[in-house]
């Protein structure tokens, strides 16, 4: 063991370079602060039981990845009780949650926060859908399954050449 003398007492330098990140007497030197979890993670500025709305969003399998919760938030495309926020404003129980999925407004109760992005059936009781959303959604239902009935089907899968067609008809080259 290697010892160097400080004004106070000997310091074991292996201990020290492992933990602090270089020697006591070298300007890279810091002494060790121990955050600890729940101090990091005090929600004193959105008030206990709430989450950023990127967060929750992402958490209740609203959207597929937070990236995309942070882009739809940041563009305005959701709203928090009628008006447009930023991805860190914090939602509570009992807030509504509005945007637009699949040219749907989708419309939602905060029923809880989430501790974690967990399964599908734990997701789903965070929120409470509105009965005016779910009526909504339904007719989009009904009229895509009619659409989708009319839409003329060929006989046989198309070839290279109807392929080709397609895709310049399509705009997509």
């Amino acid at each position: 063991m290697i010892t160097a003398f400080l004004p106070s007492e000997p310091v074991d330098l292996e201990l020290v370079r492992g933990r602090l990140g270089g020697f006591p007497w070298s300007a890279s030197w810091r002494p060790v602060i121990n955050y600890t979890p729940s101090a990091m993670s005090a929600r004193d500025e959105t008030g206990p039981g709430a989450m950023r709305i990127d967060r929750w969003l992402f958490g209740v399998r609203l959207f597929k990845s937070r990236s995309s919760a942070v882009d739809a938030v940041g563009g305005g495309r959701v709203h928090l009780n009628g008006e447009r926020v930023k991805p860190s404003h914090g939602v509570k129980p009992g807030d509504t949650v509005t945007f637009t999925r699949s040219a749907v407004v989708f419309e939602c109760v905060v029923a809880a926060v989430p501790l974690r992005r967990g399964p599908a059936s734990e997701a789903a009781r965070c929120y409470d859908e509105t009965p005016a959303s779910k009526a909504r959604r339904e007719v989009f239902a009904a009229r895509m399954k009619v659409a989708a009935g009319l839409t003329p089907r060929p006989d046989d899968r198309p070839d290279k050449h109807d392929r080709r067609l397609l895709r310049r008809l399509r705009g997509r080259n």
